[in-house]
């Protein structure tokens, strides 16, 4: 037990980290992981406890995601079914522009994260190729 008698370790870290990654406030994070907030402020200044919240917001977003994807599918068929099927033109119409507008949105970030790999990539080529080169210009000046 800490001096003012409240929990310390590794399990109240862990709470406390999850308790801030979910949008948790200071407060209520304090409360959650029963310590002080105090304790909460000194443990945000710490790099590696932020990186730790920061990998668990990560996780559970990439979830989230995973489970919006999930009904992805059935989406699709719900827009696909109201605008071959709507009684409503409006309706038909609507769902239509929704399909076309997320059919060139997911196009265009699919091109962009293909181009930015490349991009990517050229650069981790370019960056070995100059340190190789100042290796053998450093090795040469040396006498190597």
């Amino acid at each position: 037990m800490a001096g003012n008698g409240r929990k310390t370790g590794r399990k109240t870290d862990d709470s406390l980290a999850l308790a801030l990654a979910s949008g948790a406030s200071i407060a209520k994070a304090a409360q959650t992981a029963d310590v002080s907030e105090r304790t909460v402020h000194r443990r945000l200044t710490e790099p590696t406890f932020c990186e730790r919240v920061a990998q668990l917001r990560s996780r559970m977003i990439s979830q989230a995601v995973g489970k919006l994807s999930a009904g992805g599918r059935s989406a699709v068929a719900v827009l696909k079914n109201l605008a071959q099927n709507a009684e409503s033109e409006a309706v038909r119409q609507s769902s239509a522009r929704t399909i076309l507008e997320f059919m060139l949105r997911g196009n265009e970030t699919l091109d962009l994260t293909k181009r930015l790999e490349e991009l990517e990539q050229a650069i981790l080529k370019q960056d070995h190729g100059h340190r190789g080169h100042q290796a053998r210009l450093y090795g040469r000046a040396s006498g190597k």
